[in-house]
């Protein structure tokens, strides 16, 4: 809401707002007007309904009301309704006509939600004909046309109340549900069991005769007024120290062992050692070769002395 262009301040719209739409008090329409070009002042709070809404309207003033309508759908419907009335007198000037259009959205900020909204000129647009009519078009479903036209409206509420209750009744004959039909005769004290269906490792005859089958009722009816047993008694007294002794607190919590120490570090793998060259090889010395000169020359010697003998 733009509130620069409209002043709105003044406390009595908001009371009269109120007062309006309460459902504990009396009035059922208020009229604001202008006072000056932008602030808006009440002009009008009454308990006339439409009529008291009309007659504060003035043929060269723009004004804004609200008024609060009961049982707008139909003749037997008693909600309430709210209509927003947006009056431009038709001696208003040009100017006055223009900050409408900005001013009303303005104000129904302030009015709140209303079923309908109404801007006019003409007097004749507010009747209460006119606004019903409006409310009924608005709202939805009209229950007035039909039987309940003309004006000679009678409550049906009881006689369709009857009218569904006995076409009910009819459609439940052809139902293929049957009555209910209760039961007549007197319900055995013991329902009897059959165990012979039942998977036992004994025999039938043994089963049965083993099968411990107690009466409720009679144990129930034996233990009032009696006294308890030795074994009833213990187990109450076990019951009651139990419950008297106090519970043994919790076992502290047993501490954490110390985290494992991280592994080493893997050292890093030496570098290799550069491999050496080979040495070269050695040239043969003189010396060498005159040693095996000489043994070659003993060698024949001692071969031809050999085949002289």
């Amino acid at each position: 809401m733009n509130t620069a262009r409209l002043d709105i301040s003044s406390p009595d719209l908001a009371d009269a707002i109120a007062k309006v739409r309460s459902d504990t008090t009396p009035e059922n329409f208020c009229l604001f007007g202008y006072e000056g070009k932008s602030k808006i002042v009440l002009k009008e709070l009454g308990t006339s309904s439409f009529t008291g809404l009309v007659d504060a309207l003035e043929e060269g003033d723009v004004a804004y009301g609200l008024l609060r309508v009961e049982g707008g759908r139909d003749q037997e419907s008693k909600a309430v309704k709210f209509v927003y009335v947006v009056w431009v007198g038709p001696s208003v000037g040009g100017m006055a006509k223009g900050r409408v259009g900005s001013h009303k959205m303005d104000l129904k900020e302030v009015i709140g939600w209303t079923v309908v909204d109404i801007q006019t000129d003409d007097k004749d647009d507010l009747t209460e004909a006119v606004i019903r009519e409006k409310l009924k078009k608005a709202s939805g479903a009209n229950y007035d046309l039909g039987s309940n036209a003309g004006g000679s409206y009678q409550s049906k509420a009881g006689d369709i109340g009857k009218s569904a209750a006995a076409k009910y009744k009819e459609l439940e004959k052809d139902s293929n549900i049957g009555p209910v039909q209760f039961e007549k005769f007197a319900r055995p004290k013991e329902t009897p069991m059959d165990l012979g269906g039942r998977p036992m490792v004994a025999p039938p005859t043994a089963a049965k005769a083993n099968t411990v089958v107690r009466d409720e009722e009679a144990i129930g009816k034996s233990k009032v007024g009696s006294e308890p047993t030795a074994e009833q008694k213990a187990a109450e007294a076990a019951r009651l120290a139990a419950a008297a002794t106090p519970a043994a607190p919790p076992p502290p919590p047993e501490p954490e062992p110390p985290a494992a120490p991280p592994p080493p570090e893997p050292e890093p793998p030496a570098p290799p050692e550069p491999e050496l060259p080979a040495p070269p090889p050695e040239a043969p010395s003189e010396d060498a070769d005159a040693e095996a000169e000489a043994g070659s020359l003993t060698a024949r010697v001692m071969e031809a002395a050999l085949k002289d003998e």
